[in-house]
């Protein structure tokens, strides 16, 4: 399998964080950690997450779980509720690492 999808695969592999619809608040823990942990054994791929991730404490789980951590739908609401000086600041409110 792992052959298969590094051949197959090329950029990034995209993981759903769970199943159901853009939009919605994930509750990340152990199914998300085997998920991804199942992915990174069988692609040398690098994996991106996406589907739920809104806040810095969904990226603090996924550090070192994948390598690209996709925020659409809130980014979104942020950018149609505050404009570019609150994308700026959400985008900051983000960090997973002081600064």
């Amino acid at each position: 399998m792992r052959r298969y999808l590094s051949g197959e695969t090329g950029g990034f592999i995209y993981c759903a964080a769970r199943k159901g619809v853009t939009g919605a608040k994930t509750s990340f823990g152990k199914e998300t950690d085997n998920f991804l942990t199942r992915v990174r054994n069988f692609a040398k791929t690098p994996t991106a997450v996406g589907f739920g991730i809104q806040n810095r404490e969904d990226i603090r789980f996924l550090q070192g779980k994948c390598d690209i951590a996709i925020i659409g739908t809130q980014l979104l609401k942020v950018l149609e509720q505050e404009g570019l000086s609150g994308v700026k600041r959400y985008l900051r409110s983000l960090s997973a690492f002081k600064r």
